[in-house]
C-alpha cells in the first residue's frame, strides 16, 4: 500500500494498492491494483493493532495465571510483569479489559 501522510501543496490523493510479482528469471516487478479506501493514519491503526495484540495476549495470561489463586499486592505483580518482559502500561490496559478489581488496602499498624 502507498499512502499519503502530508502534503500542504495539494488536495489529498487517494491512498494506493499494489503487489510485487516474482519471476523466475530477472528482478520482481510492481503490479497496481488501483487505488484504495484506506488512509495512512488508517493503515497504521491497523499495524499497530497486529503488533498490539500479542502483547496483550500474553499479558492476560499472565494475569490471569498469577491471580487465579486470589488478590495479590501491586508489588507483587509489577515485579512479577516485569521478569516475564510485560510492559506496565500494556498489563494495566489489559487488566482494564479483564477486568481486574483493583482496591486499596489499609492495614493497621503498618
Amino acid at each position: 500500500m502507498l499512502a499519503q501522510v502530508k502534503n500542504n501543496l495539494a488536495p489529498p490523493q487517494p491512498s494506493l494498492a499494489y503487489e510485487m510479482q516474482l519471476h523466475e528469471q530477472g528482478p520482481p516487478s510492481i503490479h497496481w491494483l488501483g487505488a484504495s479506501p484506506w488512509s495512512a493514519a488508517q493503515l497504521l491503526a491497523a499495524a499497530a493493532a497486529r503488533v498490539a495484540a500479542p502483547q496483550r495476549d500474553r499479558a492476560r495470561d499472565f494475569l490471569n495465571a498469577f491471580l487465579k489463586d486470589g488478590p495479590r499486592n501491586s508489588h507483587e505483580v509489577w515485579d512479577a510483569a516485569r521478569k516475564q518482559g510485560h510492559s506496565e502500561i500494556t498489563v494495566r490496559r489489559t487488566a482494564r479489559k479483564i477486568p481486574v478489581d483493583f482496591r486499596r488496602v489499609f492495614c493497621d499498624g503498618v
